[in-house]
């Protein structure tokens, strides 16, 4: 709107202003004055206008001046400076342009091409207001995004309780593609000794990956505290993950329960690749393929539900991963794949299993990066 627009017209002559001034009131802009460059530059500090029409032979600091000073103090802001000159060699109009001039009209000027210029010079001030209001509601937009993924995160990070991890059966490594990974290892010790380990990936990546993971943890941790069979803690996260979650949201999952004292294993596999036992050797002796599908596509119960016991553990090692660690790609596109974790695993010495493995698919990766996210777990048969 045109009454919206505040014009400083910059003119030591009072005709030159009176008049220009009194088009300009005329077709409903609001209009500043002042006499030389000095007054303008304060004027333009003090009362912000929107676009400066500026002569250029004044006393004291000239229009050139005068331009230089403001586009000195605008600090980001732009305000659009047209010269109304005298001078009308080209020579003069470049030096206009250079000063900070956006545009350069001779006198006498024609009134109506002026009332053209300003209003195009209008449309691109407007434009500028709605790209300056459109940034800082994208800053605080991304600011208060930030914010929440700062919350979320903390809370993850307690909520799945890390710091259980610590045994000394266990081995884990996760390698989150984003900062919020889909993939989680838990571990905990019912009061009779035995170890429980889940390790889960769900679909996608970053935070709506991990919010299934949430209350799996949360399940996990309560239900092994109250030394339940591993049936039920697989049908208890089943039926959670069905309630909460859309039903394009499922989580692969891997259940462990260890009794060092009677040296027996059971497992549960649904959706992840296969767990691999291995024998003293490092070598693959048995391997737990995925029976069932994953956490929250059906509903399951104790018929459907089948664990596979291991009896007379030793000094076997059991190795899961999620499906991010096989399809690993290098800069050549090959995916990392299974035979190279049995290669990795087989291969492996005093630097352990787990490193092995690590080392073996960043060998493969080279630069490239990881594209999904990486777990993997080492268990020990045994304390």
């Amino acid at each position: 709107m045109r009454d919206s627009l505040k014009i400083l017209v910059v003119d030591d002559l009072p005709a030159n202003r009176l008049l220009v001034s009194k088009y300009l009131q005329k077709q409903g802009y609001q209009v500043l004055e002042a006499c030389d460059g000095q007054e303008a530059v304060g004027l333009y500090e003090s009362e912000q206008p929107d676009m400066i029409l500026l002569d250029v032979m004044m006393p004291g600091m000239n229009g050139y001046e005068a331009a230089q000073q403001i586009k000195a103090r605008a600090n980001g802001r732009w305000t659009p400076i047209i010269f109304l000159s005298a001078l009308a060699k080209g020579e003069e109009q470049v030096k206009g342009l250079i000063a900070g001039g956006d545009d350069y009209l001779t006198k006498p000027v024609n009134l109506d091409v002026l009332d053209a210029k300003i209003m195009s010079m209008q449309r691109i001030v407007e434009m500028q207001q709605q790209l300056a209001q459109t940034t800082a509601e994208l800053q605080l937009y991304h600011k208060q995004a930030e914010a929440e993924q700062e919350t979320a995160y903390a809370l993850m990070e307690r909520m799945i309780n890390q710091e259980r991890l610590n045994d000394e059966m266990l081995q884990h490594w996760v390698f989150p593609a984003s900062r919020f990974s889909g993939d989680i290892v838990a571990a905990s010790r019912s009061s009779d000794g035995r170890l429980y380990v889940l390790q889960a990936d769900s679909t996608g990546h970053g935070l709506t990956a991990a919010l299934p993971l949430m209350p799996l943890s949360q399940i996990f941790y309560a239900m092994v505290a109250k030394g339940l069979p591993l049936s039920e803690l697989v049908m208890e996260m089943n039926r959670r993950l069905k309630e909460l979650m859309p039903v394009e949201r499922f989580v692969a999952a891997a259940l462990v329960v260890i009794d060092p004292l009677k040296k027996i294993m059971q497992v549960w596999n649904g959706g992840c690749p296969d767990m691999l036992l291995l024998d003293e050797q490092n070598r693959v002796s048995q391997r737990f393929t995925s029976r069932h599908v994953a956490l929250g596509i059906t509903d399951y119960n104790e018929l459907f539900v089948e664990t596979v016991v291991y009896k007379d553990c030793g000094k076997e090692q059991l190795v899961l991963y999620s499906d991010g660690l096989i399809e690993a790609k290098n800069s050549e596109g090959e995916n990392f794949g299974e035979e190279r974790v049995v290669v990795a695993l087989e291969g492996a010495s005093d630097e352990g299993s787990l490193i092995a493995l690590i080392n073996a698919m960043s060998l493969h990766l080279g630069e490239s990066m990881a594209h999904d996210d990486i777990s993997i777990v080492i268990l020990r048969c045994q304390d």
